[in-house]
């Protein structure tokens, strides 16, 4: 290197060290004077932006409503244009709020009741949502849960059929190259118009999706969520004794009719005439099929997690609603709960059957498989019956 060339490279690293002491220094001093004065910016917000009656409307109104919303929505307020809608937005509210309250609206039963609501949703929120949260939950309590819970996180094979059931072999063995030869909907007509099982036949003959032991979705989930006795219980059961079938479940499909389903390889395969009771034969058709499923803890754990924070937070809500029951003594009157009439369904209004799934789109994991869904799920406000609904207590009228 020659004498020049290192006298240059003496400077230019000289000038970079120069560089950099200034820059960081600018650095400094910026974010120094980016720092607002507390009493400074503390008489910001207090400025007044609108009044309207008695109702003062100031930047820090304005700022702290547009910064309750996501970031996706308070970004488009950069835009002037928009900005000032919000705070006229801002102004109408008020206007209309000081109609509604001088004209008698805020004495209003329904008005009353719902600022309780708010009051009550506030409430939990601020007792209980910001003091619980999924991070409270351990790993090791998932570890645990997922380990004790094994049936919750692995689904059987399973089969969807339906059948067509004939009063004696000669009309089953008839109809038998027919029903083959039919698809899915002529098999349901055939079914609606021939069988005389008057608990399939309306739908087609359709027996659902089952296990190899005859269970149907909802029954299996209803023996999920019925624990068994504990070996110390009088109720225990002896060895080899099957666990009673719990309430709600549907009943199991026939041995004969599951064996011959779990038989078929393809959907749309028909079985031959099979014989039941009484002389009646049966004829399957095979329509669905799902594969067995197993869930590791890695794919699980989410809906555990989830799961277990529920429980935290229902806990923090009843130790909650306990409290206030101690300190305020409500008085309940049970018994005059009795007469109390209720409107029948309307010509309109529909009962939607619940907690039974029968293959048809719902999940039927069962257990924490489905809490996965609820991911999204809104907890704020939700007091699980606690406060949220009109009671009888403290109340004599």
């Amino acid at each position: 290197m020659t004498r020049f060339a290192r006298v240059a490279l003496i400077l230019l690293t000289l000038c970079g060290g120069l560089w950099t002491s200034v820059h960081a220094q600018e650095e400094t001093e910026s974010a120094e004077a980016s720092e607002p004065d507390p009493a400074a910016e503390e008489a910001r917000r207090a400025q007044l932006y609108a009044r309207v009656g008695d109702v003062r409307i100031t930047l820090g109104d304005i700022e702290d409503s547009i910064n309750q919303q996501s970031p996706i929505l308070r970004i488009r307020y950069r835009d002037p244009e928009r900005l000032q809608r919000f705070a006229s937005d801002l102004i109408r509210f008020e206007l209309l709020a000081a109609a509604a309250i001088s004209r008698g609206y805020g004495d209003d039963p329904t008005v009353a009741k719902n600022i309780r609501q708010n009051a009550v949703q506030q409430l939990i929120q601020t007792e209980i949502d910001e003091k619980v949260s999924q991070d409270d939950v351990p790993a090791v309590d998932i570890q645990t849960y997922y380990e004790t819970h094994p049936t919750e996180f692995n689904r059987p094979a399973m089969r969807r059929a339906s059948h067509i059931v004939l009063p004696n072999q000669e009309a089953a063995e008839a109809m038998h190259a027919e029903a083959r030869g039919a698809d899915a909907r002529a098999f349901r007509d055939l079914a609606r118009r021939q069988s005389i099982d008057e608990d399939t036949k309306l739908r087609g003959g359709d027996l659902r999706y089952f296990d190899d032991q005859g269970r149907s979705i909802s029954t299996i989930q209803a023996y999920r969520a019925t624990p068994r006795p504990s070996q110390d219980s009088p109720a225990a059961l002896d060895p080899g004794e099957e666990q009673p079938v719990p309430s709600g479940a549907d009943p199991t499909v026939d041995a004969r009719l599951v064996a011959a389903a779990f038989a078929l390889e393809n959907l749309g395969d028909v079985s031959e005439p099979i014989a039941l009771d009484d002389g009646h034969f049966s004829i399957v058709k095979l329509t669905g099929q799902r594969a067995a499923e197993t869930r590791d803890l890695e794919t699980a754990s989410s809906a555990i997690r989830l799961r277990l924070f529920r429980e935290l937070r229902q806990e923090a809500l009843d130790t909650l609603v306990d409290s206030l029951r101690e300190r305020h003594s409500p008085q309940i009157f049970a018994a005059r709960i009795g007469p109390i009439v209720l409107n029948p369904l309307g010509p309109t209004e529909r009962f939607h059957r619940t907690g039974h799934d029968h293959g048809h789109g719902s999940d039927e994991h069962g257990g924490a498989h489905h809490g996965a869904h609820d991911h999204g799920q809104n907890h704020q406000g939700s007091a699980s019956g606690h406060g949220m609904m009109p009671s009888a207590e403290g109340s004599e009228n």
